[in-house]
């Protein structure tokens, strides 16, 4: 066995030592001015420990609690750590047409947005980080440090420069010297697609530097008008100019092996990004270094330093079995729980839910909070429950949780609304959201609540599209209806009126022309029965 942290027992152990050796042989004031054998007799004491034995019991939780910060654990064995890595320059484009807003708040936080969400879901991928218009920006060298690129991609803006057009010949040229050493270099532009309309030198250069290109386009066919510095539309003498997404840009990405994905509002189209990438780019395997595997210790000693702190702080008294509670407290399989060895599932439960085996968060956490139904197991249990998709178990479970912490209620609401987002009932996500925002003011709360705002407004629309339809086909049935039933009166009629003896005798002669043979009706019937067919008065 050894110690991850020995320097908890170098530097903490002597001082912690003498300190309690001070207080347990430090005499109370009534032991100093009175004699052992006189004290005995005035003092009342119940207490079976005494107070050199609470003393004793306290040194010794805190010497516990020393060893297990030291980390105490047995070295298992050696694990060599690699894993599939791919490089990746993402280029985003900031120039002026970016700040259209066909796409809600605008193309180029819809596009940073997407970015971010490709940099979080692609675990397996270092990025590369430009800014691009007229000229291309560097933002973060090639890194797998999420934070500081999230940080580099939220504070970028519309390059001042770019009045008009957008270099994309810049960002390819920049791909080799920024992944180095790379044999198949892959860049990812998000941008409207410029107003270009033959992309013939960017793919001889993507060619030429064995460049494969995806892009992402941030923009709708139907466009949006575009305004200058000081907020009037721009006009090309009376007519307003619309920037519209680029389709030519696509033959950019085909042509240089990579492939083009239009903008959604779901994460749809950045897993749809991530799965073309995956398909058309070989992966190489990058050693991360030894690592050794360790059997943790440190919850033994900490679960029996909090065992003697109770018994330290606690009153026994001598009387009325005091040594028998004394034991029955050390033999109690309840005492020596006492809820210790949750942390232990805690940690796995945590690893599982990062590792995305979220089956497995799932068992652990539903023992958590059914042992213990503190805010925490709950509000990691409704999470696990979102993240497989069963949106009312995890809406049931975050109802359960009532706190007075603003943060704790925010990301409540703001979790409730995602999940009837989730749901398609819209309305209640609204409410969510706006109750979310009236605790803290939050981009990410205010981006959903537009988007349930849009969806519930098309969720109307094809209500009401559905609604004359229905009119419609039950009017259809009603006319129907009516016209059958004047069919059959009209037949009944008809069936009803009695031929007169002239009609009757042109009738028969009709019949012996067409000399139709008829066969009489043979009846299967008794004697009686027939009689009664044939002679019915």
């Amino acid at each position: 066995m050894i110690f991850l942290k020995p320097e908890y027992l170098y530097l903490m152990l002597p001082p912690a030592v003498l300190l309690f050796y001070l207080i347990i042989t430090n005499k109370s004031n009534l032991d100093r001015i009175f004699d052992k054998e006189i004290l005995k007799r005035i003092k009342f004491d119940d207490d079976t420990l005494g107070r050199v034995g609470r003393n004793m019991m306290v040194a010794v939780s805190a010497l516990l609690m020393i060893i297990a910060l030291a980390r105490p654990v047995k070295e298992l064995r050696d694990l060599n750590v690699t894993q599939e890595r791919v490089d990746l320059l993402l280029a985003l484009d900031i120039s002026r047409s970016m700040e259209a807003k066909d796409i809600y708040p605008n193309r180029l936080t819809f596009a940073k947005r997407k970015m971010m969400e490709l940099i979080e879901r692609f675990d397996e991928a270092k990025f590369a980080v430009v800014a691009f218009g007229r000229e291309a920006f560097l933002l973060s060298p090639l890194t797998a440090d999420k934070e500081m690129l999230r940080f580099f991609i939220k504070r970028s803006i519309v390059d001042p420069t770019a009045q008009k057009g957008t270099d994309f010949l810049k960002p390819l040229a920049l791909a080799p010297k920024l992944l180095k050493g790379v044999k198949e270099r892959i860049v990812v532009i998000f941008s409207d697609g410029g107003d270009q309309k033959s992309f013939q030198r960017e793919i001889a250069l993507a060619k030429e530097l064995k460049e494969s290109v995806f892009i992402y386009l941030a923009a709708t066919q139907k466009g949006a008008p575009l305004f200058d510095k000081e907020g009037n539309i721009l006009k090309n003498g009376n007519t307003v100019v619309i920037s519209r997404q680029n389709s030519a840009i696509k033959a950019l990405a085909i042509q240089s092996g990579g492939d083009a994905v239009e903008y959604s509002l779901s994460q749809k189209s950045v897993d749809e990004l991530i799965g073309k990438i995956k398909q058309k780019v070989k992966f190489h395997k990058e050693s991360e270094g030894v690592e050794k595997e360790y059997k943790e210790y440190f919850y033994y000693p900490l679960a029996l330093a909090i065992l003697f702190m109770l018994f330290a702080f606690s009153s026994l008294p001598r009387r009325d079995g005091g040594v028998a509670v004394t034991l029955f407290l050390l033999l109690s399989t309840s005492a020596l729980e006492l809820r210790a060895f949750d942390f232990f599932d805690i940690m796995k439960a945590k690893s599982a839910y990062e590792n995305a085996e979220y089956q497995k968060a799932l068992q652990l956490y539903q023992k958590l909070a059914a042992s213990n139904r503190s805010q925490s197991a709950l509000y990691n249990l409704a999470s696990t429950y979102y993240k497989l998709k069963q949106y009312k178990k995890a809406l049931y479970t975050y109802k359960k949780i009532v706190s007075k912490d603003d943060k704790l209620r925010f990301k409540l609401h703001f979790n409730q609304g995602n999940c009837y987002f989730k749901m398609g009932e819209y309305l209640s996500a609204i409410k969510e959201y706006e109750a979310a925002l009236k605790i803290k003011s939050d981009e990410d709360a205010k981006y959903n609540l537009e988007l349930a705002k849009k969806r519930l407004k098309e969720q109307k629309q094809k209500q009401k599209q559905q609604e004359p339809k229905r009119s419609n086909s039950r009017t259809n049935k009603q006319k129907n209806k009516k016209r059958d039933s004047k069919q059959q009166s009209s037949y009944k009629d008809k069936t009803k009126k009695q031929l007169t003896p002239k009609e009757l005798r042109v009738w028969k002669e009709h019949l012996k022309k067409l000399k139709i043979k008829i066969k009489p009706l043979k009846l299967e019937t008794t004697t009686k029965e027939r009689e009664r067919y044939e002679k019915p008065w």
